[in-house]
């Protein structure tokens, strides 16, 4: 699975908890899918 991702390995977990962080601190973004996949989903 991952020798088609571009990032090259699956994502930290750190990585998804800045998202997380993100997510829940900014009252702007609501209703959002972000995929935090390291480019493998690219629309």
């Amino acid at each position: 699975m991952l020798a088609y991702n571009p990032l090259g390995r699956a994502a930290l977990p750190e990585e998804v908890a800045d998202l997380a962080v993100l997510l829940a601190c900014s009252p702007a973004i609501t209703g959002q899918s972000i995929h935090v996949d390291g480019g493998e989903v690219m629309a």
